[in-house]
């Protein structure tokens, strides 16, 4: 047997995946040539470090779940609209809502302004038709007030 050759099926001399007469050919070859003897030691350790950290999967199929799991959700439209129309409902109501809360605490605010301008202007006039004085500033004078 050739070093080639041989270097070629250690591994599935590693797993006694050969027939019995090449198994026997590949002892003799590794017992009589250094060089292929290294070469399988160097293997059988790598092969025996690889099978003893080999870990088997707790659960059954679990890859196979979650597998089909992703293939569902791709076929999936990313982004369903129709599960949105509450929000957009919700939206739709509340914006407007809040415009005409705004408007009218604004007008209400204006209309405000308006009254306490009505009602000073009123309360000017009064103090100007006061018999005896011919000023705002005569009464204030006269009153105290500044």
């Amino acid at each position: 047997m050739r070093c080639s050759s041989t270097s070629d099926k250690i591994l599935l001399y590693l797993d006694r995946d050969l027939p019995d007469e090449e198994m026997k050919s590949m002892a003799v070859h590794l017992a009589e040539c250094a060089d292929c003897q290294k070469v399988f030691e160097a293997s059988s350790r790598i092969y025996r470090v690889i099978e003893t950290d080999r870990v088997e999967p707790d659960r059954p199929y679990f890859f196979n779940r979650v597998m089909a799991r992703l293939e569902h959700r791709a076929a999936e439209p990313a982004i369903n609209w129709f599960r949105l129309r509450p929000v957009w409902l919700a939206a739709a109501t509340v914006v407007p809502l809040m415009i005409g809360i705004w408007f009218g605490y604004s007008s209400y605010q204006q209309q405000t302004l308006d009254q306490q301008a009505g009602q000073l202007a009123s309360e000017i006039h009064v103090l100007l038709t006061i018999p005896g004085y011919a000023s705002l500033e005569e009464y204030s004078a006269a009153t105290g007030l500044d």
